[in-house]
């Protein structure tokens, strides 16, 4: 009705949210890229809230994929996310993308590319005070470490994750 290209985007996005969540992944995808067609980076005008901003879309469409085991296309929409985050300085977006990348190539047995992202999980959202994603990237790190049979890095890596935990 309002013809808002910005609030169409955010409509799409947490209509394929809400089919992601409930396992019903082909249809989130649909919905994913119809919010693609609308969205667009900010600046946004002073009236709008906190909207979904392009890499939260291609992330949500990389999660999807990897739901579903299509690791290319997670790793594709990753990559996505992360360009559209780093242009707009978004460093959660960065960490995030970053997180995705890690777990799509974990879940390839590529470990040395998973622990690259990893770590740039950690780096960056350790800077921008977000533990979630910091947190991610601990267990990431451990996976990585336990593909490769290295037990005492994996239950350290654990093990940070622990007290982060326990910090907030």
């Amino acid at each position: 009705v309002l013809k808002d290209s910005l609030l169409l985007a955010d409509a799409y996005n947490f209509i394929g949210l809400f089919y992601l969540n409930n396992n019903k992944t082909t249809n989130a995808i649909r919905y994913f890229k119809k919010g693609l067609l609308f969205c667009k980076q900010p600046p946004y005008d002073a009236k709008y809230i906190e909207l979904s901003k392009p890499h939260h879309i291609y992330g949500n469409l990389s999660e999807a994929f990897e739901k579903i085991n299509y690791l290319d296309s997670a790793i594709f929409y990753s990559r996505a996310s992360l360009k559209k985050a780093q242009e707009i300085q978004s460093e959660r977006g960065t960490a995030t993308a970053n997180l995705n990348l890690g777990l799509a190539f974990v879940r390839k047995q590529q470990v040395d590319s998973a622990k690259k992202y990893f770590e740039q999980t950690n780096s960056t959202s350790i800077k921008s005070n977000d533990f979630d994603v910091e947190l991610n990237s601990y267990s990431g790190l451990a996976d990585c470490a336990s593909e490769i049979g290295d037990k005492t890095t994996a239950f350290n890596q654990l093990s940070v994750g622990f007290s982060l935990l326990r910090k907030y």
